[in-house]
C-alpha cells in the first residue's frame, strides 16, 4: 500500500481520501474497521491487518476552522503504525504494523518543520518547504533518517488542521431608517434570525461566533460565559 500526504487529502494506492472524512469513506476505499469508542464524541477506526488507526474530532474543532460537514465527517485523525512505538491504549492498536510506503506530496521528504506563528506544518527536502493544512507528527530520532531503501520507517500522525479563511463580515450594525418590528420575547427573535439568517441567508451580517470575536479583537474562549453574553448583546 502506497501512501501519498497532500494538502488537505491522503492518496491511498491511487483513491483519493479527503478531510474530515466519514467512516463510509473509509469503508469505500479500505473496507471494514474495528470500532472502539473513544468517548461519547468520537470513535477510534481501527484498521487491524492494514496497520492504521484513523480518528474522529469533536464538530467544534472543525466549525472553529470552517471545515464542518456534517456529524458523518467527523475522521480527521491518522496513525499509520510502523515501528515499535506505542502511545495509545492497547485496544486503539492495530494487531499488525503499516506494511507499505509513505512519501508527501508526491516525494520523500528529509523533516518536517513548523512554521512560526502557526499550527501549520511543511515539509521540508533540501532546503524546500511545502505548506500543507495536514499536520504530521512524526515518532523517532530527527537525527535518522526518515526513508531507509526508500521505504519510511517510523510512525507517523496525521491531523487535519485546516487553516481558517479569513472572515469579511462588517458586524458593525446600522440603525435601519425604515419602520421597524420590535421583538419582546428574544427567543421568538432568535428563531426568526434562525430562519433568516442561517437557513435562507438572507439577513447579514451572517453571525459567526469565532469570526465576530476576532472582528472584536477578542480573544478569550467561546465556552466562558462573557462571550455567550457578547454574542446575546449582538442579537
Amino acid at each position: 500500500m502506497n501512501i501519498d500526504v497532500r494538502d488537505t487529502e491522503i492518496i491511498i494506492d491511487s483513491k483519493v481520501l479527503a478531510f474530515p472524512a466519514s467512516f463510509s469513506d473509509l469503508q469505500d476505499i479500505l473496507g471494514e474497521a474495528r470500532i472502539v469508542p473513544k468517548n461519547d464524541r468520537a470513535n477510534y477506526y481501527i484498521f487491524d491487518k492494514l496497520g492504521i488507526t484513523f480518528c474522529d474530532v469533536d464538530e467544534r474543532y472543525l466549525k472553529r476552522r470552517k471545515a464542518f460537514i456534517d456529524k458523518e465527517h467527523l475522521i480527521s485523525y491518522v496513525t499509520f503504525f510502523i515501528d515499535d512505538t506505542e502511545l495509545m491504549n492497547e485496544a486503539e492498536i492495530p494487531a499488525e504494523r503499516f506494511n507499505g510506503n509513505i512519501t508527501f506530496f508526491g516525494r520523500e521528504w528529509d523533516s518536517l518543520k513548523k512554521s512560526d506563528g502557526s499550527s501549520q506544518y511543511f515539509f521540508c527536502k533540501d532546503g524546500e518547504y511545502r505548506f500543507a493544512h495536514i499536520k504530521a507528527i512524526i515518532r523517532g530520532n530527527d537525527d535518522e533518517s526518515n526513508y531507509t531503501d526508500g521505504r519510511f520507517t517510523k510512525t507517523l500522525y496525521l491531523t487535519f488542521a485546516p487553516e481558517r479563511p479569513k472572515s469579511t463580515e462588517n458586524y458593525n450594525i446600522s440603525a435601519p431608517q425604515e419602520d421597524c418590528v420590535t421583538f419582546t420575547n428574544l427567543n421568538f427573535k432568535l428563531a426568526v434570525v434562525q430562519e433568516l439568517m442561517y437557513n435562507m441567508e438572507i439577513l447579514k451580517p451572517y453571525f459567526d461566533i469565532y469570526d465576530y470575536l476576532k472582528f472584536k479583537k477578542s480573544k478569550a474562549k467561546t465556552e466562558t460565559e462573557k462571550n455567550i453574553k457578547a454574542a446575546i448583546d449582538f442579537f
